[in-house]
Order: C-alpha cells, then structure tokens, then sequence
C-alpha cells in the first residue's frame, strides 16, 4: 500500500531540502516519530492543560485520539459532508455552542486539501481556538500554488506514508517553537528501525516479475536484507535493546505513548531531504487518473474524488463498495493489498450522531496509487477489482 525500499532510494545525493516542511527553520520544525508524535508534541508546545476540552474530527484512523487521551481531554466530535468538506455554519454552531473549546484538529483527507481551510483558521482565531492541520495524508500537497499545512497554528505530517520511510512525522508551528518541546524527541538509531528496513528492501524484490540478471538481483537483495533482520530480532528476543521493542509506526493508545518522545532516524530524515516531491506529486496523480480511466465503467463502484483538485497529490485510489471488507479478502487472494480505509469504530464517539463519518468506515476501500507502481501494475490491480466486484 505504501512505497518499498530500493538500492536507488539510498540518499547518495546532496540534500534537496527546498520543499514544506522540509524548508522550514529548524525552530520551527521538529521531526517526531510518527504523526501521533507529532500531535503529542503540539499539544505540548502549546502547554495543554488536563483535561482541556478539544474538537476532533469524528473521522479519524483512532491513533489521532490517542495524544488527548493522554492528557484526559474532553473530547467533542464533528462530522464531514460526503466530499469531506467541513460544513462551516454547524462549525460556527459547535464554536458558539461551546466556549471553552481550546483545540480543534481538522484533516486534510487522502492528499486533498480541505477546501475552506482558510476561513475555518479564520474562524478558530475568532473563538481563540488553536487550529492544528493533520497533514498526516497531505504531503507534498498544494492549494493555490502554497504547500498545505500553513493556515492554523500547526500542522502535522506523517510523512512514512508517501515516501519508504521506517519511520517519520514533523511537527510544523507558525511560531517558533519552545526550546523544551524541540529538546523533546531524541534521534531514534538505525539499530531500532533495521527490522523494518531491511524488510521494506525485500518486499521491493519481492514486487513485480523479474527476469535473467534482474532475478538474479532480486534473489541477492532478499539474502542480504535478511541477515539484519535476523540480527534485529534476535537483538529484541534477547532483550538487549528491550526499549526499541514497542517501536513499531503503528502502535496506538496508551501503548503508543512510548513513542511519545522518540525522533525520526538520520536515515529517515536524509530519505526525506533527498525526495522528489514534484515527481512524488505528478506519479501518484498520474496513477490515480489511471485507475479512474480503467475502473469508471463498473457500476457498483463509486469512485471517490474522481477528479482530483489542482495540487493534490492522493494517498490512495478509494473507491465505495458494498462490502469492503470482502472485497479486501478476495483481492488478498489474487496478491492485492488493499484494506477498508479506517474501519474501526472508536468507543470514543458517539456514532448515531455522526452518520456520514460511519458510512464512509463501512463503506471505503482503499488500493496503492503510490509513486512507484507501473502502468501495467495498476491494470493487473483494476482487472482484479472487477473480477472481485463482478463475483459480488
């Protein structure tokens, strides 16, 4: 679902580092371990009391709730439109309604920019509400020509999930940050991540079919990567290095807090300087235009942002089905990762009053459109869905 390692990402070359949140001075950046990190250290930053009450977004993946847990926050929720647009008069509503509101969080979905972002910033600055933009989908996209993640307060990134990175979220302010929080998350060592590197090397041979000296590469590839990886979980067995345990991107809840005030790796953070981010951009909209061209004419397919808005750069392709979840099973079957996008319901919210949030959980599936999948990938992977589809 998300890019591999290959021997041509290694960053041999000088640093790029010319484009958001990569440009930014460093006091106003710091790299976390992952996006959920990186909303901890805003919440930090800003000096969040316990217990503050905080609007969140009802759909969410769950692991963004898991930094206001932390602090006891009382928790309110809303709900996005159809297109995920955030309706603005039941925002002002919700504003007005609830005065000791302190933070809001608002999501930038699938690579697309919210539409009104300026004027909902606009909005939290006339309730004094902190506005922090979760650009943990949002990489290298733009609105109006200006890289998103630049009209609240702050912004998070969780940049493993565009690029093949182990690991790696930033946390971005419009102001300088306090020296605490930049203090706060130390460099995370090679040693800790090597697992999930080398395995991100051999899934990359593992892609695609391969002949002569190609295979032949391949099959080295896979043996050289597995001797680390060996290695680092006889380091995690032995518990030579037990705190490295629980270091995984996906790890939630309380048993996320760990990760807490850990940083991104100096390998991480030099894949990321060295990135593309305009060829990043054109290659995953160029794959999702594809996958929209070849899949339009199935009818029990709703295609999510079927056109894309200038500036985005898409997380996946996503479309509506009637069972997601056996549509992932069957499309498992025939070697095609794809997974109902965010189908967990948080016992934290209220479901009944959110039914557009509820309906896109049971009803999204998401398949690859990253920036390293071929033409004749995404052909196999759509006649695939209508041969899942069509079995339906």
């Amino acid at each position: 679902m998300t890019p591999t390692l290959s021997w041509s990402d290694l960053p041999l070359a000088s640093s790029r580092a010319d484009t958001y949140p990569v440009d930014l001075p460093p006091a106003r950046r710091l790299y976390t371990y992952n996006g959920s990190a990186a909303i901890h250290a805003a919440l930090q930053d800003m000096q969040l009391e316990h217990g503050a009450k905080v609007l969140l977004p009802a759909y969410c993946c769950g692991a963004e709730l898991g930094p206001f847990e932390k602090l006891d926050c009382e928790m309110y929720f809303y709900d996005v439109a159809t297109d995920f647009s955030i309706n603005r008069e039941e925002l002002d509503r919700i504003l007005s309604n609830q005065p000791e509101l302190r933070v809001m969080l608002l999501t930038h979905y699938l690579g697309i920019a919210q539409p009104e972002v300026e004027a909902i910033a606009e909005q939290c600055r006339a309730h004094q509400i902190i506005l922090i933009e979760d650009c943990a989908h949002a990489l290298y996209a733009t609105q109006r020509g200006r890289a998103v993640g630049q009209s609240g307060d702050y912004a998070i990134f969780s940049m493993r999930k565009t690029l093949p990175l182990s690991e790696g979220g930033a946390l971005v302010s419009s102001d300088k940050l306090r020296q605490s929080s930049l203090e706060n998350c130390k460099p995370l060592s090679i040693i800790a991540c090597m697992s999930r590197v080398a395995y991100s090397f051999q899934q990359r041979a593992r892609s695609g079919q391969k002949k002569g000296l190609a295979n032949l590469a391949r099959y080295l590839t896979l043996a050289a990567w597995s001797l680390p990886a060996i290695a680092a979980k006889i380091v995690n067995f032995t518990g030579l290095l037990a705190a490295h345990k629980w270091l995984t991107p996906d790890v939630e809840g309380a048993e996320a807090y760990p990760v807490f005030g850990q940083g991104i790796s100096a390998f991480s953070r030099r894949l990321l300087e060295n990135a593309d981010a305009d060829e990043v951009r054109r290659l995953r909209r160029a794959n999702h235009a594809l996958w929209v061209k070849l899949i339009s004419e199935l009818d029990t397919v709703g295609i999510v942002n079927r056109d894309l808005p200038e500036g985005a750069c898409p997380l996946y392709f996503v479309v509506q089905v009637k069972s997601p979840k056996e549509c992932v099973r069957r499309l498992a079957r025939l070697d095609i990762e794809a997974f109902n996008w965010w189908q967990n319901l948080s016992p934290r919210i209220p479901w009944p009053e959110f039914p557009n949030a509820r309906q896109f959980k049971q009803s999204l599936l998401a398949l690859p459109v990253h920036q390293q999948l071929t033409d004749a990938n995404i052909i196999h992977m759509a006649h695939c869905l209508s041969l899942v589809i069509d079995a339906d």
